[in-house]
């Protein structure tokens, strides 16, 4: 008898819900599809367990997909449910009321089936696998003793561990797990397995062969005198390599790439330094002089202000101290150490009360001054700026702080490279390409993360998510 299908799809349209089921079938999940929202408090009741993700569609017949976001996360049995927005809509109002009314996530159905499949895999990695209690362990093995032993060490690493069994390499497909042991013959191949791991991977051979670690295999044992801890201590050194390769690789890459930004951001204005110099030393006292020292002055500004922000992107990631702290005290300080732009601008900003949440007084006031900061420098000129900001209480009982403006908005296509350390929304007005950035980091010092919904023309709005308030 199946289990209970771990996904809940709620699509009125029968050829989307066809193509969407066929994806995740692809990707190895089973899902059940409903038709409308009306019907789902029906099957919820009658089901013996909830479904580990209800993939939700919007604009439907009966009740709409945010009345039915707003019915999950206050009915006290289906609160903690995941439920991911999947639509055609990209408005930036849709995306923001869906997060603030509890949406796990939020997702633009693609136009083709192969983004489609791509989406379909990748909310299957990041919502399914998650909710199984242990690692999901492979084994490539047609030899009874190498299951037993691979079950013990299983044990041996998490009594909660799930153990696949594959007779042979050729029925190895792609899918999520935490570690592949395979129990190499001769007629395998080596390079076959390793592309299609994704996941650490052990070998154990007949005669142990060290050559075959730097093809792709993180740890080698033979099959004579094995024993399961000894399986177990591999497998756990192959997670550790992983783990630690994969860290290093991305931080190497974050690194040159930060490098590489900021000598580009710094050499501009160096260089514009260096020509106006070299022109006003020709002739100091001539019609162009005062021009001269202008553009000098100007690039000497730029490049203290880039000092400035890397000073402040290297310091944001410090670890802070996490207290009880008042949001309203650290916006009021943040929005005084802006009053010149303020005054300048002359937005209209709207602030509802705001609670305490688990933070750093000195983040919170950065994370506050850089976005209202970046609401100015990105205002649409057509139209009065308006910023707001606000707050909400999550299921969880964590806070949610979101920052709204009504400036030029981000295309999606761009939302997530924004956030990247010297990355610019646009060219055609001043910044470092460090604030949201900044933010980020900060957040995440925080124990906290940030959201955006943004749409060209209408507005951004950022979603702060802080983690609840430890129990007395």
């Amino acid at each position: 008898m199946h289990s209970e299908p771990p996904i809940l799809l709620v699509e009125d349209n029968n050829d989307h819900a066809e193509l969407i089921l066929g994806a995740l079938a692809r990707a190895g999940a089973r899902c059940h599809r409903l038709p409308n929202g009306d019907e789902l408090s029906h099957y919820l009741m009658a089901r013996s367990s909830p479904p580990q993700l209800i993939l939700l569609d919007l604009k439907m017949p009966g009740r709409s997909g945010h009345e039915v976001l707003k019915w999950l996360r206050e009915t006290p049995d289906t609160r903690a449910i995941p439920a991911v927005v999947l639509t055609t809509s990209e408005a930036r109002g849709d995306q923001e009321k869906a997060l603030l009314a509890g949406a796990s996530g939020f997702e633009v159905k693609p136009s083709g089936l192969e983004p489609l499949r791509e989406l379909a895999a990748r909310l299957v990695r990041r919502w399914l696998v998650p909710n199984i209690d242990g690692p999901i362990i492979h084994v490539i093995t047609s030899d009874p003793d190498v299951v037993q032993l691979a079950r013990e060490a299983a044990a041996l690493i998490d009594p909660k561990a799930t153990v696949g069994i594959l007779k042979t390499a050729s029925e190895l497909t792609g899918g999520s797990r935490d570690i592949l042991v395979w129990h190499r013959s001769a007629d395998d191949d080596v390079k076959t397995v390793v592309q299609m791991a994704e996941a650490p991977l052990v070998v154990i051979t007949e005669e142990a062969s060290a050559a075959l670690i730097g093809e792709g295999v993180d740890e080698v044992l033979p099959r004579i005198g094995c024993t399961a801890s000894w399986l177990a201590q591999c497998m756990r050194h192959a997670q550790e390599r992983v783990r630690l390769t994969k860290l290093v690789e991305e931080r190497t890459a974050d690194l040159e790439a930060f490098a590489s930004h900021a000598a580009h951001d710094l050499k501009a204005p160096a260089r514009r330094m260096s020509q106006f110099g070299e022109l006003f030393a020709a002739n100091p006292t001539g019609e162009n002089a005062e021009t001269c020292l202008h553009y000098m002055m100007e690039a000497a500004t730029t490049m203290t202000c880039l000092v400035r922000d890397l000073l402040v992107f290297a310091q944001s990631s410090a670890h802070e101290s996490l207290t009880e702290v008042e949001a309203s005290s650290c916006l009021e300080e943040s929005l005084a150490q802006l009053a010149g732009p303020l005054e300048e601008v002359k937005p209209i900003v709207r602030i509802a009360d705001l609670p305490s949440v688990v933070g750093s007084h000195r983040a919170l006031v950065q994370v506050f001054q850089n976005l209202v900061e970046n609401a100015l420098t990105y205002r649409d000129p057509g139209r009065a700026l308006i910023i707001e900001i606000g707050s909400r209480l999550r299921p969880d009982s964590g806070v949610t702080l979101t920052v709204s403006d009504n400036g030029r908005g981000i295309k999606r296509s761009d939302a997530k490279r924004v956030l990247q350390p010297l990355q610019r929304a646009a060219s055609d007005v001043p910044g470092t390409g460090l604030g949201l950035a900044i933010v980020t980091r900060a957040m995440r010092s925080m124990g906290g993360t940030l959201r955006m919904a943004s749409e060209v023309g209408v507005g951004t709005t950022f979603l702060l998510d802080f983690p609840p308030m430890a129990d007395e």
